[in-house]
C-alpha cells in the first residue's frame, strides 16, 4: 500500500517543485479574446494535449515553417 505524506513532507514537496520549475523554466503569459481559451483548450483537448503542449508546439511549427526554411 501506497504511504500517506504528512502535511510537512507536502509542503516540503510543494516547494521542492517550485524551485525546480523556477530554475527549468520561464514563463509566458498571453492575452485572448473572451471566449477564445475555451476554444484553443477544447481543440488541445481533442488533441490529447495540455493547452499549453497546444500553444508550445504551435509557435515550434510557425517557427520552423517560416524562419527555418
Amino acid at each position: 500500500m501506497a504511504e500517506r505524506r504528512t502535511e510537512a513532507g507536502k509542503q516540503a514537496k510543494m516547494r521542492y517543485n517550485e524551485d525546480y520549475n523556477k530554475t527549468a523554466y520561464q514563463s509566458l503569459h498571453i492575452r485572448v479574446r473572451k471566449g477564445m481559451r475555451d476554444e484553443y483548450k477544447a481543440a488541445a483537448d481533442s488533441l490529447g494535449l495540455s493547452l499549453a503542449g497546444l500553444v508550445t508546439s504551435a509557435v515550434d511549427d510557425y517557427i520552423s515553417r517560416k524562419i527555418k526554411k
